[in-house]
């Protein structure tokens, strides 16, 4: 019987046999690079990193375009990391089914490490805030759901975590937002050097919320005098925490995605990016032809060039 674990993958037969591909780069160099020197962080260790931001960094850690995997946080249901990532030394086995009905089965080897990240895990938050501080840290990504980023309850006030955190600062943070600013806020305060906050979540503005509840939290640390006067214009500083920090980080080109359609493609493309990559805004459309070739037509209108044909 197959064991998901990296002795298991030292017997690659079993596995070619089963019709399951293996990682095809050396899973336990890739280990220690992310460990010594790691470039990207993901919080939201859930279903949808691992059946797709996962599975897109082994592709390019397959191909020799990466040398270092991911480190998966998951800040809310810690359980994840107990008992889905460590009893299988952070693998996963990704499994898809294309349309007529064939299965392409395959071990996600690109987590380089798995924390918990929580208070009530000292172990594990010490060592997020110093993977925080490290010069090699480039990305910091999210998949939290539109809630995680809300700092409010509906009736307009502040949420209790917020409102604690807001007043005990950047030490014993325990809403996500808190925790983000208190791992930014320890970047600062050790070289201040630049890092991508990226939101993945599929919700309107998604980037914007995440920088408007970092900042916010910021800003009433400052307030209070448990942080720097400084830390919020690191925050907002775009050579320290901007799309083009990670442009000059990768040699991929980068391609905005989620919820972009033609009112607001254009907006998107000004960004900077390269691309973009778009879904229901084709397909959804009465007229997929038409819907397709009017992004064309505000593509190539925009104040950028298209490199490729879409």
């Amino acid at each position: 019987m197959l064991n998901l674990s990296q002795e298991s993958l030292k017997n690659v037969e079993p596995w070619v046999e089963a019709g399951i591909d293996l990682p095809g780069f050396s899973y336990n160099d890739m280990i220690a690079r992310t460990g010594e020197n790691p470039t990207w962080v993901h919080f939201g260790a859930g279903n949808i990193f691992r059946g797709f931001v996962a599975a897109l960094q082994q592709t390019l850690l397959n191909k020799g375009k990466a040398d270092t995997g991911i480190i998966a946080v998951e800040a809310y249901d810690l359980e994840i990391i107990d008992r889905i990532y460590v009893p299988y030394d952070n693998l996963s086995l990704l499994v898809v089914m294309n349309p007529d009905g064939t299965l392409v089965k395959k071990v996600i080897g690109s987590v380089g490490e798995a924390l918990e990240g929580d208070m009530s895990r000292p172990g594990d938050w010490k060592r997020l805030r110093e993977i925080f501080t490290k010069p090699s840290l480039q990305t910091a990504s999210f998949t939290i759901t539109e809630k995680g980023y809300s700092l409010k309850k509906m009736s307009g006030a502040y949420l209790e975590d917020i409102r604690q955190d807001m007043l005990t600062g950047p030490e014993q943070p325990r809403h996500i937002m808190a925790k983000i600013a208190s791992l930014a806020y320890a970047r600062y305060l050790n070289g201040a050097f630049p890092l991508a906050f990226v939101s993945m979540d599929n919700c309107s503005h998604n980037g914007e919320k995440l920088h408007d509840s970092v900042e916010t939290i910021a800003q009433k640390w400052v307030e209070n005098g448990l942080a720097d006067s400084e830390f919020v214009a690191y925050i907002n500083d775009p050579n320290k925490v901007a799309l083009e920090r990670i442009k000059k980080s990768v040699t991929i080109p980068v391609v905005g995605i989620g919820g972009i359609k033609e009112m607001n493609v254009s907006q998107v493309m000004s960004a900077g990016i390269d691309g973009v990559a778009v879904v229901s805004a084709i397909l959804g459309a009465e007229d997929c032809y038409a819907a397709a070739r009017r992004l064309r037509e505000l593509l190539m209108n925009s104040e950028f060039r298209i490199k490729q044909r879409i």
